[in-house]
């Protein structure tokens, strides 16, 4: 048997040689010609679509040969909720340190009246594990001048570590600060407004 690692699947190829010469020289239809294990992405590309097969919903998979068959990794597909994409912009970590927060996907220099949202992804600052069920107050505040923006900002928990403020709409020029509070864990992220 040859095992490949699909991204959270195992993809297990039987090895079905006909032509090998009989008498142990070489490898016969069902018995283990190798196995190797790992998530190799030219191992995984060696297999070709037809020894792959379409997936059925139980995550078996058999080719139209019967050469082949993909079975769920459980322990890695359903232990671990799928992350959220995130690209930082800026990262902040709170007082204690055992948290970060990373701004996703958002410009740090935005124009004055014009609405925005932001995603930020909260992690531990140990293990990089999502950190969920966080009960955010946000703020949005001219820097120099102590004022907030023209709508009152508000944040909602999207999952994974992930939660969205929306409304965020500064009211001039200037530097602006978002601030996201839950109990004694706080996360700044400055704005250039122009």
């Amino acid at each position: 048997m040859r095992k490949l690692a699909v991204i959270g699947f195992t993809l297990v190829l039987s090895a079905c040689v006909s032509s090998a010469p009989s008498g142990g020289g070489g490898a016969s239809a069902g018995t283990d010609a190798a196995t190797e294990t790992g998530a190799s992405d030219t191992a995984a590309a060696e297999a070709s679509p037809a020894d792959v097969g379409a997936a059925s919903a139980d995550g078996a998979s058999t080719a139209a040969d019967g050469g082949a068959e993909i079975t769920a990794d459980s322990s890695s597909v359903a232990d671990a909720p799928a992350a959220p994409a995130c690209k930082a912009t800026a990262t902040a970590k709170n007082k204690a340190g055992d948290k970060s927060a990373d701004l996703c996907d958002v410009a740090l220099t935005v124009k004055s009246g014009q609405e925005f949202a932001a995603n930020v992804k909260v992690s531990d600052a140990v293990g990089g594990g999502p950190v969920e069920a966080l009960q955010f107050k946000v703020s949005f505040i001219h820097v120099g001048m102590g004022h907030g923006g023209s709508k009152v900002p508000g944040v909602e928990e999207v999952g994974g570590g992930l939660y969205k403020v929306t409304g965020l709409k500064p009211s001039m020029g200037g530097n602006w600060r978002m601030t996201l509070t839950a109990g004694v864990d706080a996360f700044a992220f400055d704005f250039k407004v122009n």
